[in-house]
């Protein structure tokens, strides 16, 4: 559950990237947002998001030691595999992430 990880960080680069720190109920409005959408809510220069988007992927990569999955989650993944599932990750998270965590 990385939802809160990022809030914090995005949060913590408000001042380098000169944008205002937003609350979890704002962020959590604007996860079914598209890209363009979200660059408009923060205000960020168009020439500034390729650097933003390296440190909140780096700041999340040291985070992800700290990560917990959600509750209950990995009985159940047990369970499935048990039963013969085959089991697959779908995630919004990048791959170094995934495998990291």
């Amino acid at each position: 559950d990385t939802f809160s990880t990022v809030v914090e960080i995005v949060n913590s680069l408000s001042d380098e990237f000169e944008f205002e720190k937003l609350g979890m109920e704002e962020i959590a409005a604007m996860r079914h947002l598209r890209a363009q959408e979200v660059i408009k809510i923060f205000r960020i220069s168009l020439l500034k998001i390729p650097s933003f988007l390296v440190r909140v992927k780096s700041l999340l990569n040291e985070q992800v030691k700290f990560l917990k999955p959600f509750e209950g989650i990995k009985e159940s993944l047990d369970e499935l595999k048990s039963n013969g599932c085959r089991l697959g990750i779908l995630s919004s998270n990048n791959i170094e992430i995934v495998q990291a965590f």
